[in-house]
């Protein structure tokens, strides 16, 4: 009695969900063999839901296969009820969910306007799209005849031992509940409806090929071959790869140095109107926010004098991710008015390394923009550096505001203990001139060490072999640690405690130490005609005068000391020479040594 009771409960259970669902029970049968669990099916599915609630198990072949479009593939998006998720209730009307994140709500507060992207899918921030997808693919236990070949590690268990089951089980390809990010139209377009909410931009663009590919895209997308583009000269190295991509000719400008750091700083504003005036056919400046160390010119001028003379600004922002996110920080390139901006989100947003958004204003078509930046971009894009901007922006979004604060207070902190050392100089605010030092970043541990005669490289290496202590970067005179969401204040003090410890034991007299970060270039031709052009190599000694074909620079900060198509000079050889002599990671040439270059014929 008990088992024909149990049989007769499930038949009712099947039946009623089969009932609800749409499927004829009069050809619905369940098996008395508990053991075995399995379903038959046979005709009159009616619909999706249906199938996915009673789909029969089928260990050899199926019993029915569809044959309708409609049924392979189910209804449209807009009738499943599982598909795009949209709230029944303008998101504003929903308690406890914050809509915007974030600077952009407060940004959005003051203007009293959202993203343009916001208009079409109000989702809220609490949501993970593209993440939540990858965990459902996941619990679906597809059966794999795509790429990649490791099949979720199972033809790969050393893949699994490394990285984990739950890293490898969602490195998968493109499909239709996962979306494609060359044409994104469900999952990945919600993710980026989200990143734009959230950062206040009229469209973001998930990026897998790290923020360089991000300001190649700004670059091409804005200027074709011949077009002028006015840049500060100590830019990344994917900007002057831009010019040599696209063809546009740089306008540079010179950013100025602080006399006692040594250190590039940001655009004048004076210099900024002079190379408009010069130069009114411009189709864009570029303008870095921040640069490496934190310094920040008065960028919402900047955007002023730009559209004024009918230019775009494009910002650089792989440093500027938390801007947008945290209280009394410089202003982000959107909430200024800027067109374009690169954000790298892995560098301080806590996503995945080479991931990054590309953020552009609302008057783009985004269409236009993808078009440019699948030229470069993967179409094997990886779903683990996806799911991470996903993950972080959401982070940032509920939570970015708090988090920031922290890490403005560590930093602070680190500064005023430094500082106490004594030698040591870690800059803040107090460097300001209102001008091409406009703003400060306070979570740049931007350090100065020339004063105990050391190069901040020579810190830079101190810190790491003998204190197993990594930094960002040490260059001639200065090194930077950078704070960031995963920074607590254990290391702080393991970071502070061991600077002290350098400069007791490895403190020496500056006298002789180069003070100058910056080499102002002469430009001969453009990066694209030297790129292209008849080239031989010589020792660097004998390469004074003539034209490099090719980049030399310190890495970090990838910012070129020479570019293709400048004249080498005597201030270029020494800088390269004295920063090999302390150490620096010297990358750019053919020659990894650095010890030739390759100079045009």
């Amino acid at each position: 009695m008990a088992a024909g009771s149990a049989t007769d409960t499930d038949g009712a259970i099947a039946g009623t969900a089969a009932g609800e669902a749409g499927v004829s029970t009069d050809s619905l049968t369940v098996s008395d063999d508990v053991n075995s669990n399995l379903f038959t099916a046979s005709t009159n599915v009616q619909d999706t839901a249906s199938r996915a609630e009673q789909r029969p198990y089928y260990p050899k072949r199926p019993a029915y296969i569809p044959t309708t479009k409609r049924e392979r593939y189910g209804p449209p998006a807009e009738q499943r009820s599982g598909g795009l998720r949209k709230p029944d209730k303008p998101p504003e009307a929903r308690p406890g969910i914050p809509i915007l994140g974030g600077r952009h709500s407060l940004f959005a507060k003051r203007t009293g306007k959202l993203a343009a992207a916001a208009t079409e899918h109000l989702w809220d921030q609490a949501r993970a799209p593209l993440a939540e997808a990858l965990q459902n693919y996941k619990k679906s236990r597809v059966v794999s005849f795509d790429v990649p070949g490791h099949k979720q590690g199972k033809g790969n268990k050393s893949l699994v031992e490394y990285f984990g089951e739950a890293c490898v089980s969602i490195d998968v390809n493109s499909m239709k509940p996962l979306d494609n990010l060359i044409h994104p139209v469900s999952v990945i377009k919600q993710a980026e409806d989200l990143a734009a909410q959230a950062f206040g931009a009229g469209h973001a663009f998930l990026m897998v090929g790290g923020t360089s590919s991000s300001v190649q895209t700004m670059v091409m997308t804005t200027c074709k071959d011949g077009d002028k583009i006015i840049m500060p000269r100590n830019v990344h190295r994917s900007a002057i790869n831009a010019l040599i991509l696209s063809g546009a000719v740089p306008v540079y400008v010179d950013p100025g140095t602080d006399q006692k750091l040594g250190i590039p700083l940001g655009m004048s504003i004076t210099a900024v109107k002079e190379a408009i005036h010069n130069n009114p056919d411009a189709k864009a400046i570029l303008v870095n926010n921040p640069t490496y160390y934190g310094v920040c010119g008065d960028l919402r001028q900047i955007v002023k004098l730009a559209h004024a003379a009918g230019m775009l600004v494009l910002a650089d922002e792989a440093h500027g991710t938390h801007l947008y996110f945290g209280k009394d920080l410089p202003v982000p390139a959107m909430a200024a008015g800027a067109d374009m901006a690169a954000v790298s989100m892995h560098k301080t947003g806590g996503s995945f390394t080479q991931s990054s958004l590309l953020l552009v204003s609302p008057s783009f078509d985004p269409g236009e923009v993808r078009r440019t930046i699948n030229l470069t971009q993967t179409t094997s894009a990886s779903y683990l550096l996806m799911a991470s901007l996903d993950l972080s922006r959401r982070n940032l979004a509920l939570n970015g505001v708090d988090i920031f604060n922290k890490v403005v207070n560590l930093a602070e902190y680190a500064r005023h203990e430094v500082n106490a050392i004594g030698g040591y100089y870690a800059f803040n605010r107090e460097l300001c001139n209102g001008d091409n030092f406009y703003a400060f970043d306070p979570t740049k541990l931007s350090i100065h060490t020339r004063s105990i005669g050391l190069a901040g490289i020579e810190v830079y290496d101190l810190l790491r072999d003998e204190y197993n202590i990594q930094i960002e970067f040490g260059d001639l005179g200065n090194m930077l640690a950078i704070l960031s969401v995963g920074d607590r204040a254990m290391e702080i003090e393991r970071l502070i405690a061991a600077l002290a410890e350098i400069k007791r034991l490895y403190a020496r007299d500056p006298i002789g130490m180069l003070e100058n970060e910056y080499v102002e270039p002469v430009v001969v031709t453009t990066p694209r005609t030297a790129f292209y052009a008849p080239k031989h190599s010589l020792p660097l000694a004998n390469s004074l005068g003539h034209i490099s074909g090719e980049f030399v620079m310190c890495y970090p900060p990838g910012i070129p000391i020479l570019a293709p198509g400048e004249k080498i000079t005597a201030a270029a050889l020494d800088y390269i020479c004295y920063a090999k002599e302390h150490g620096a990671n010297m990358t750019g040439t053919v020659d990894l040594a650095v010890n030739n270059i390759l100079v045009l014929d």
